[in-house]
């Protein structure tokens, strides 16, 4: 299940990006941003991501008076400490596409974050009450204990 939440800050490429006048600003025309969160892996995330992304590009479709279009912006925060993610984060390596096809395939990527695979860094960049929680995942994962 997705929730659709406000966020201040986000990680992007194992960087703590500050987002939250961003997110203000798309906010503001009405976009919606995703926060799919994960604690075991999934092979068909990238199916799933791909649904709520197109349900949220056909809301603006069917919106009566709305000419301009918005970005979906979902991210799945993986919690998972004992292993990493292992599946595909793209939809081409998720299909079985047949020899000769695969150009014509559109390839899909998720966002995905592994939060308990974050550096002591990346956690000290987080402003909001999130480094706490990032952080316990951290340390189950270190240590096996908060």
């Amino acid at each position: 299940m997705t929730s659709r939440k406000y966020c201040n800050s986000i990680i992007i490429h194992e960087e703590i990006v500050s987002f939250t006048c961003l997110i203000y600003l798309l906010l503001t025309k009405g976009e919606m941003h995703g926060l799919e969160n994960q604690t075991t892996s999934d092979p068909d995330m990238v199916l799933r991501i791909m649904e709520y992304d197109g349900a949220e590009y056909r809301a603006q479709l069917l919106k009566d008076g709305q000419k301009e279009r918005y970005p979906v912006v979902t991210l799945v925060l993986y919690f998972g400490f004992d292993r990493r993610w292992t599946y595909s984060s793209e939809l081409r390596k998720r299909l079985q596409i047949p020899d000769g096809f695969k150009k014509y395939v559109s390839d899909y990527q998720i966002n995905l974050f592994e939060i308990a695979y974050l550096t002591d860094e990346q956690l000290d960049m987080f402003e909001s009450d999130f480094r706490i929680v990032a952080d316990y995942f951290v340390q189950m994962r270190k240590n096996g204990e908060y």
